[in-house]
């Protein structure tokens, strides 16, 4: 495998990006992703990289890092992490865990959290993410949500 190199997205890695969420099951237009690409490197709490082998992208990361309400300090938030499935099992995605990490260090973070959905578990990803360290929350937290017309 040849080396892999982090940085922020830039125009030209629109179409990658779509085909990568589409992979992780969030089908997206490329014109819809190009534009949220904007505005993730607009915002100051956002940040994106994607993992570059040989001029191709072959994975990503998006997080947030959001400020406790009730107490000091903050945690970065981890929003879509994914590798291209020709890609995977190469120790790209815990090298974008580890870009995400370093990050939310340099930025103070008492933590990382994320979620990641119960039909990944068939696909290994929940394994993955213990591997790394990560604990599963699921009994102390429950993950709502609500869609808004």
């Amino acid at each position: 495998m040849n080396e892999i190199s982090f940085r922020e997205p830039n125009a030209g890695d629109v179409e990658s990006l779509a085909s990568l969420m589409t992979q992780l099951g969030y089908p997206i237009e490329v014109d819809r992703m190009g534009k949220n690409i904007f505005k993730y490197l607009l915002l100051k709490n956002q940040k994106v990289w994607v993992a570059e082998c040989n001029g191709q992208v072959v994975g990503c990361i998006a997080v947030a890092i959001t400020h406790y309400f009730h107490r000091e300090g903050a945690f970065l938030r981890i929003i879509a992490m994914v590798v291209d499935r020709t890609k995977r099992r190469m120790g790209i995605g815990k090298s974008l865990m580890q870009v995400a990490e370093d990050y939310a260090r340099e930025k103070n973070c008492s933590h990382v959290e994320l979620t990641s959905g119960v039909h990944r578990e068939t696909l290994g990803s929940h394994r993955f993410y213990k591997s790394l360290g990560y604990t599963e929350l699921s009994s102390q937290k429950k993950y709502f949500g609500k869609k808004l017309t």
